[in-house]
């Protein structure tokens, strides 16, 4: 189709992004580097900031649906060098995040519209586990109410793929049983008791 008179479209081209930040004093002195490298416009793949000749760096890891961090590495000063060379050994911190799997939900069904649930977020210090936590969701049933404007048709309270989380459990480093909190809900995903 003929484009009409005095009309003019394009595409905007893809927005820059940083890759490097030098910060000085007023007399032109570097004060600090932060270096940075990119997957795409979306996902930083790693930060480094470099001050009186050492760095810090943070590593990141993304799931293939887009944005969601699966891995995040910590180095410590002087533990690793800057954006643009391999890191090794082991980060000071590292988390580990894996995301819960939800079926399709009645208004989107042919595929998963729940995809930012963590499963279990796990931390570890110098490679040593120090923390872990573990979501569950949708495990009891919602309580029951009216209201209005609510979509009951493919919403109902038997509903149960709703993302709610419902238990928490915190690994519990010492022995003994990981203490566990759990939520219930309303019909509508409104929290009740926690």
């Amino acid at each position: 189709m003929p484009s009409q008179p005095n009309d003019k479209s394009s595409f905007a081209a893809q927005a820059p992004f940083e890759t490097q930040v030098v910060y000085k004093d007023g007399s032109g002195n570097v004060l600090q580097t932060v270096n940075k490298n990119w997957a795409d416009p979306y996902e930083m793949t790693c930060e480094s900031v470099t001050q009186g000749g050492v760095t810090s760096r943070t590593d990141y890891a993304y799931s293939t649906h887009g944005a969601r961090v699966t891995d995040k590495k910590e180095w410590d000063w002087g533990q690793a060098p800057a954006c643009g060379s391999s890191a090794s050994g082991t980060p000071r911190r590292e988390t580990a995040i894996s995301y819960q799997t939800f079926a399709a939900t009645p208004i989107y069904s042919y595929a998963s519209s729940i995809l930012d649930r963590p499963y279990q977020i796990t931390v570890k210090g110098d490679g040593t586990q120090i923390a872990q936590t573990t979501y569950a969701y949708d495990q009891a049933s919602l309580v029951a109410t009216s209201h209005t404007g609510h979509d009951y048709t493919n919403y109902a309270s038997s509903y149960t793929n709703r993302g709610n989380v419902t238990t928490m459990t915190q690994w519990l480093n010492v022995g003994g049983t990981s203490p566990v909190t759990t939520y219930t809900y309303d019909d509508t995903g409104q929290a009740l008791s926690m």
